[in-house]
Order: structure tokens, then sequence, then C-alpha cells
């Protein structure tokens, strides 16, 4: 994987079942954050970022989708940004995380039959491109006709 590059795992998962979404959203956020967090930076993760997505969020998007697309139906999601992806991958076999931070897991994330895991999750990895950040651009400027500058303009078009 070159050199520069930062990678984007994201993993989206549901709450463990007989918990409230704020039973949830308590946990992972208060007691397993801080439980991961020394962990993540003693491996060199960069970034890792929560979020939660109740399910009056997933509701209101799922009836705003683009035809024929679908929203992903999970309690939550986790973004880890790093540079090292092989890195990454050796931090799960660390003993702070088979012994801390996965027995954990098991107090708000549906773990399924307990035959390790997580029950349904969906992952993904990528590269990161910004496009826009901090409210600017970080691409060159499209160019636009005089029809399309009306329309981002807040004008009509013909």
């Amino acid at each position: 994987m070159s050199e520069g590059t930062i990678y984007r795992v994201t993993v989206f998962f549901k709450r463990k079942p007989g918990i409230t979404e704020e039973q949830f959203n308590h946990h992972w956020e208060k007691v397993h954050g801080p439980l991961v967090a020394p962990w993540a930076i003693k491996h060199g993760i960069i970034q890792y970022t929560q979020f939660f997505t109740p399910s009056h969020f997933r509701q209101k998007i799922s009836s705003n989708v683009p035809s024929g697309a679908s929203s992903l139906d999970y309690d939550a999601g986790v973004d880890w940004y790093v540079k090292d992806y092989e890195k990454y991958e050796a931090a799960y076999k660390d003993p702070y995380y088979i012994n801390v931070i996965e027995p954990d897991e098991w107090n708000f994330v549906d773990k399924g039959t307990g035959k390790g895991g997580i029950a349904g999750a969906v992952s993904t990895l990528g590269t990161c491109r910004n496009i826009v950040e901090g409210g600017k651009s970080c691409v060159a400027e499209a160019y636009l006709n005089e029809e399309q500058r009306k329309l981002l303009d807040g004008g009509h078009g013909s």
C-alpha cells in the first residue's frame, strides 16, 4: 500500500438485542470509547470516529434515498483512519484488544452466536480523498456553462 495514503475502514453493526438505543449509545461512547482510545493510539490509528444512527435518523433517510437505492439498517458505524493497514490488522492480536476491548463488545454489540466477530456487520476499506474540507474546495474549480452557473448561484436555468 502506497506511502502517504490514508485508509478508511468503516464497519456498520447493530446493538445487542434487549438494550435500548440510549443504553447502547451511552455504553459505546462513555465506556467502550475510552477503552479503545489508548489501544488505537498505540497502534498508529490516526482517527477513530463513532457514528450513531438512531432509528428516527434511519427512518428519515430511508424516505429520502434515490430511487432504487436502499439505506443501511444499522444502529451504528465506526470509521478507522490508518496509514498502515497491515499494522491496523495486527492490532487485533494485541492482548489488550483480546482481553479488554473484545469482551466489552458483548455488553452492547450484537455478537450473534458467540463464534467470534459481529453478527451481520458490514465492512469496507478504501482510500480517502477530500473534495471539500473546512467549507472550502480542495479540487480545481469546475468549468460551468452559463445555465449551470445560474443554477448554482440560486437562479433558474432555462
